[in-house]
C-alpha cells in the first residue's frame, strides 16, 4: 500500500514537472475537444451528451476504470435545487481493460473519440441555471482539464453551453 502511495505520488510529480515545461498548459488545447449537447429521448427525458474528441495520439482514462492512480474522466453537476444527475454515466464505444506495463494493472484506456451521456432529473418548471464542468486527465501529456458548462432552461427549454476550457492544477 505505501509502494503504491509513492509510486502515485511519484509519478503525479513527473507529471507536473513535464507539463510545466510543455506547451501544454495553454488554455485552448488542440490534443483534444469537447462538444456538449442535450438529447431527449422518447419520452421526452433530457440527457447531457459529452463527445469527447481526441487529436494526436491523445487518451483518457474511462470513468469505469477500477484503477485508482490515473485521474479518470469525471462528469459534474454542481448542487443545486433545480436538476440532478440521474442513473450511471454510459460510454460508447464501450472501453475495454488493457494492461498497463507501467503501473502494472489492467486499466481502461479511453484512444477514440467517445461519447459520454448522463440522464437528467428536472425538479422544477421554472427558468434556471446551474454549473458543472468535464474534467479529465490528458495523456500522455499527463495534464489535467476542467472543462465548465451551463445547464439553462427557459420558457421550458433545456440548453447547455460550454463555458471554458481550463488547465486544472
Amino acid at each position: 500500500m505505501i509502494q503504491q502511495l509513492t509510486f502515485s505520488l511519484l509519478i503525479t510529480f513527473l507529471c507536473v514537472q513535464v507539463a510545466a515545461q510543455t506547451q501544454f498548459l495553454k488554455n485552448t488545447p488542440t490534443d483534444f475537444e469537447t462538444n456538449f449537447s442535450i438529447e431527449t429521448d422518447i419520452d421526452n427525458n433530457p440527457s447531457l451528451l459529452v463527445h469527447l474528441i481526441l487529436n494526436n495520439g491523445s487518451y483518457v482514462v474511462s470513468p469505469f476504470s477500477k484503477d485508482s492512480i490515473y485521474g479518470q474522466v469525471e462528469l459534474v453537476l454542481h448542487k443545486n435545487e433545480f436538476i440532478e444527475l440521474s442513473n450511471e454515466i454510459s460510454e460508447s464505444p464501450i472501453t475495454k481493460e488493457e494492461f498497463d506495463p507501467i503501473l502494472e494493472l489492467h486499466v481502461r484506456f479511453v484512444r477514440t473519440n467517445t461519447r459520454y451521456q448522463q440522464d437528467l432529473k428536472i425538479k422544477t418548471t421554472d427558468d434556471f441555471q446551474s454549473t458543472g464542468h468535464f474534467w479529465l486527465l490528458l495523456e500522455p501529456q499527463c495534464v489535467p482539464y476542467k472543462i465548465d458548462y451551463v445547464l439553462s432552461q427557459k420558457e421550458g427549454v433545456l440548453e447547455i453551453s460550454k463555458l471554458s476550457t481550463n488547465t486544472d492544477y
